[in-house]
């Protein structure tokens, strides 16, 4: 019996108008390349030649969809037996941003279409409320920071982002944006915001949380093509660090580097709250790693804050943030065994060996690119320590 033949993987890109409804497929593009991060923006780069198709449907907020195809092997029914068939994934959502245009040494004209990922979003609202509203800018009583961050979430980018509700200019939502609640169990703690832009205070909260978040098509009936803001507890990937390893021995490792990334970190906060002058009210805050012989200082403005326990706060995400963590990185090789989005994905705990150092990791960013005959390259970065 001969077997089918299929490629490791291929794409298509689709077009959505404001409902989701597909309008338009392509899988002719000159390069499709797009990278996705944990807590951060995403972006794809769709380089087409001039009069390509694509180019008439782009306008501002468009959407597309990314599809890749893998060979997987389905459950065989009694008695039959069933070779690998390719299967279809979503691996990325973007929203048109810009576009670059650029020429060959032959004088052909490309053009590079500009997509970040949906989480873009988020980017574009502040907290606008003026200091001191509770909830909104002020949670005087220790409140878990899951809440905070979805509080914040829902008062300056859904539809509750209005002037009727205190906001100093009602929000433009993109894709009926909704907030999708908070996780449980995450720490609580004071804390005051104002004017600070929500997706630097959602990454910020992310780390002390505990939590990854992304923004996603909404499930539920009679909501398409709306979007929601989701937590997930511990990773937005699945543990699979005890069956997915990555090494240099068993050839899924093309290249690989561990880097130690102390250079940038610091161990002392030196937190300056209220008041001018002598009257300043200061905390010191220490981080994980400090010792003799790693104390780095920062200073770290909190004059917003009012209280100790809330510039406390401030300090120790800063600390958490300049933290030295071991960063891995990797270029994978796809094989039958270990391939993208069927064996691992965005967010997974995978095990991954250096020579005599075997460590668990998040993978925290993947690099896709296609070429225009199809041909797939994979990267993937692991999270810090």
């Amino acid at each position: 019996m001969s077997k089918n033949r299929v490629k490791e993987m291929l794409y298509q890109v689709m077009v959505l108008d404001a409902t989701n409804q597909v309008v338009a497929v392509f899988d002719d593009l000159v390069e499709v390349t797009y990278r996705k991060q944990i807590n951060k923006v995403g972006m794809a780069l769709l380089t087409v030649p001039d009069g390509h198709p694509l180019l008439d449907l782009i306008a501002d907020d468009v959407l597309i969809s990314i599809y890749i195809s893998y060979p997987f092997k389905p459950a065989p029914a009694y008695g039959t037996f069933f070779d690998y068939i390719q299967g279809w994934k979503l691996d990325f959502t973007g929203i048109y941003r810009d576009k670059q245009t650029a020429t060959d040494s032959d004088g052909n004209i490309y053009y590079v279409l500009f997509f970040p990922s949906m989480m873009e979003i988020l980017s574009r609202y502040i907290i606008a409320y003026p200091a001191g509203v509770i909830d909104k800018t002020t949670w005087e009583q220790p409140e878990e920071t899951a809440v905070i961050a979805n509080d914040i979430v829902r008062w300056n980018c859904t539809e509750e982002a209005t002037v009727a509700n205190g906001r100093l200019r009602t929000a433009t939502r993109i894709r009926t944006l909704h907030d999708a609640g908070a996780i449980a169990g995450t720490p609580s703690v004071n804390y005051t915001a104002s004017q600070r832009n929500v997706l630097e205070m959602l990454q910020e909260f992310a780390p002390i949380c505990g939590f990854d978040f992304d923004v996603i098509e909404r499930a539920d009936v009679g909501h398409a093509g709306e979007y929601e803001v989701r937590q997930y507890l511990g990773q937005l990937g699945t543990d699979r660090s005890t069956s997915i390893l990555f090494d240099m021995a068993l050839d899924n490792i093309e290249s690989a580097n561990l880097n130690g990334d102390r250079l940038r970190e610091k161990t002392k906060a030196i937190v300056g709250g209220p008041g001018v002058g002598a009257d300043r009210l200061y905390e010191i805050r220490t981080g994980d790693n400090s010792s003799a012989t790693n104390e780095y200082e920062v200073f770290v403005d909190a004059s917003g804050e009012l209280t100790t326990a809330s510039m406390d706060s401030v300090g120790d995400a800063k600390l958490g943030e300049l933290k030295a963590r071991a960063q891995v990185s990797a270029s994978v090789i796809s094989s039958q065994r270990y391939l993208y989005r069927r064996e691992y994905d965005l967010g997974d705990l995978v095990t991954v060996t250096l020579g005599d150092v075997s460590v668990v990791r998040k993978i925290n960013a993947v690099d896709v690119r296609f070429s225009q005959s199809q041909q797939s390259d994979v990267r993937i970065e692991f999270a810090n320590a």
